[in-house]
């Protein structure tokens, strides 16, 4: 087999254009060199392709299959058309067929759909005997074999194959997320006579963490907004709404109609989320720049002042999820949290009381305890990797360790101030249109230390009251503000 110059050219150009690592695209370069010259002792024959469902490792097999035009062999879940193709029912019989196979490629896709598999008693999932005996023997006929003989196979998540199964592969390949310049390519190539350059720019920047089949559903739900036409704002509606398949396991709230200006006071802290909100925006620019700006974030101070509202202000000043991560997500240590984290760039990742979740207990402030100590230790490692806002909102940072409190910018929250508390009281009277007489500054100037949610709760007293009698004033007002009133458990806003 000789490939001629314009196929190897596409070839060359098709393994460069890819997210792969270095190491991996010259895999594929030896691969493709051996299919063309021949076989020696240093030829890897068995491939296996890692990686999260709908991040591309079909597309790239065979996309690359298509351009050898080379025999395949195909077990898989779908229909996968190509040129000198033969496809089997079951791994049985793909087996039994090798024996007679000359030369080619045997490409399995999702081989945890294709093969026989079980579940244990845990829910876990394995080969079945007999087809793990298949399997390796398999493995070691192409391995030995002197013909031009190659497996390619594709899994979402290889924990389930036995560590001398996977031992037994020459070549393991784990494709992350597409990178800003593969998706560039992707949607020129699918997309480029209905949408512009710049949108197509705007669309692969403001996608970290999404796979190629995110790309293509977020493009519906823009066209959709657009009404048949593509444009900015429509691109920019459907970002703040669309919620990426790899997060559909945790509390995302994608689109938030809050921004900075719906916050009361605070700010000195809203001035230094602007320029958090500036960076994210024009990341690329401000770095070129030397700016390096913290997206690891502490919220701190008591409850009920505004930490909550605050993330979920960033979040919607920059258009992007919030994802709330809870005892259901974080129970088992760190490890879905910091996926998500290195992951997804155009997001914020919020823990509400961290410190429960930390298990560094308040009269044993020095000790940690074991999630503490695996989340510094992932934070750590992972630091450069983070591509999303990280929020942990406490009462105490204390309780998050010292080892924490350096890797994270902590942001202190106080309770409202007289002019906060009028202007959040001045807004609850304007939007219920009740015609009560009394002032914002009649309760702004009797609730000094009292935190969003008291005053939400003294309102609330105040309604009813209102609605109960017909009536109110400020002598109301101020016996309904009594001095225990902060000791009662307050409800409202979180």
């Amino acid at each position: 087999m000789r490939f001629g110059d314009k196929m190897e050219g596409s070839i060359k150009q098709f393994i460069k254009e890819s997210s792969l690592s270095n190491e991996d695209k010259l895999s594929i370069k030896f691969l493709v060199d051996s299919l063309e010259n021949g076989i020696n002792q240093f030829t890897d024959k068995t491939f296996l392709f890692e990686g999260a469902p709908g991040i591309g490792k079909t597309y790239f097999v065979e996309s690359l299959l298509k351009m050898l035009d080379f025999p395949i062999f195909y077990l898989g879940p779908f229909k996968f058309e190509s040129k000198n193709i033969k496809s089997f029912e079951n791994f049985k019989q793909l087996v039994s067929h090798v024996k007679e196979i000359e030369e080619g490629i045997v490409y399995i896709d999702d081989i945890q759909n294709s093969l026989e598999v079980e579940r244990d008693g845990m829910g876990e999932v394995h080969l079945e005997d007999a087809e793990g005996k298949r399997f390796i023997a398999l493995l070691e006929s192409i391995k030995r074999s002197k013909k031009k003989l190659f497996l390619i196979m594709t899994v979402n998540d290889s924990d389930f194959m036995e560590e001398c199964w996977k031992d037994r592969i020459e070549t393991s390949i784990t494709l992350l997320e597409p990178s800003e310049k593969s998706k560039k390519v992707f949607l020129k190539k699918k997309y480029s006579n209905i949408m512009g350059k710049k949108i197509i720019n705007e669309i692969a920047s403001k996608t970290i963490g999404y796979n190629f089949r995110n790309l293509d559903e977020l493009i519906r739900i823009a066209y959709r907004i657009g009404e048949g036409k593509f444009s900015l704002h429509a691109i920019g509606e459907a970002l703040s709404s669309y919620t990426p398949t790899g997060l559909s396991y945790f509390s995302v709230e994608p689109r938030i109609n809050l921004g900075f200006k719906d916050v009361i006071g605070n700010l000195e802290i809203k001035k230094e989320l602007k320029k958090l909100s500036l960076y994210i925006k024009q990341r690329k620019k401000l770095e070129k720049l030397q700016i390096k700006k913290s997206n690891l974030l502490v919220f701190s101070g008591d409850h009920g002042i505004g930490k909550t509202h605050m993330a979920r202000a960033l979040a919607g000043e920059l258009k992007i999820p919030l994802i709330k991560f809870d005892s259901n997500d974080l129970g088992r240590g760190p490890r879905k949290f910091l996926f998500a984290a290195k992951r997804y760039g155009n997001c914020v990742l919020f823990i509400d009381e961290a410190e429960k979740h930390f298990g560094l207990h308040s009269y044993a402030l020095e000790e940690e305890g074991n999630f503490l100590a695996d989340f510094n230790k992932g934070i750590d490692d992972a630091s450069n990797e983070i591509k999303g806002i990280v929020i942990l909102s406490v009462n105490n940072t204390l309780r998050l360790g010292k080892a924490l409190r350096e890797r994270f910018n902590i942001i202190e929250f106080r309770k409202p101030s007289y002019e906060d508390r009028k202007e959040y009281i001045r807004k609850l009277l304007e939007k219920s249109q009740l015609s009560m007489n009394f002032d914002a500054e009649d309760i702004a100037s009797t609730t000094e230390g009292r935190n969003y949610r008291e005053l939400q709760r003294i309102w609330n007293e105040i309604v009813f009251y209102y609605l109960d009698n017909n009536e109110m004033n400020k002598d109301i007002v101020r016996s309904i503000i009594s001095p225990n009133f902060a000791q009662v458990n307050p409800v409202g806003i979180g």
